[in-house]
């Protein structure tokens, strides 16, 4: 098994990951859309990921070199690439799925805000912070302060 030594994190928002990574003593590169002073500092080399389409996302991956694995972050979690180390799809789609952490979260006893989907919300009252099902970074949160009419 080769060993791994330069990782490219990939994804809307990898400070996280770019962060540890570079704690466990990997080279990291970054390419995600925020390009923040915090993943700068963990990364070795950062890039923004604007939206591009997917053949020019090849020729961005290749711009960074060799590198030993691609790690797919929020919002790339199915990209499949040489070198790409994710977990199953089941596996990423049940983690992903932001209606089943309220349940997770009330199981182990961790206090969490009251969550329903849209179709079953009405009466919860207001603010209500509405998120996709699936997505990362908070890109389309919206915050609702009263009926819509």
């Amino acid at each position: 098994m080769k060993t791994v030594k330069k990782v490219l994190v990939l994804g809307n928002s990898v400070r996280n990951i770019v962060c540890s990574a570079r704690k466990a003593g990997y080279i990291v590169y970054a390419l995600d859309r925020f390009g923040d002073v915090d993943t700068r500092k963990c990364a070795n080399k950062t890039q923004i990921l604007e939206n591009i389409p997917g053949n020019e996302l090849r020729k961005i991956v290749e711009s960074f070199g060799d590198i030993d694995a691609i790690i797919p972050g929020p919002g790339f979690e199915k990209l499949k690439l040489k070198n790409t180390l994710s977990n199953p799809l089941k596996i990423i789609e049940n983690a992903g799925d932001k209606s089943k952490l309220p349940e997770k979260m009330n199981s182990m006893g961790i206090p969490h805000p009251k969550t329903e989907l849209a179709d079953k919300a009405d009466g919860m009252g207001f603010p209500l912070m509405v998120k996709p099902k699936a997505g990362s970074g908070g890109m389309k949160n919206i915050i609702i302060r009263n009926e819509l009419k």
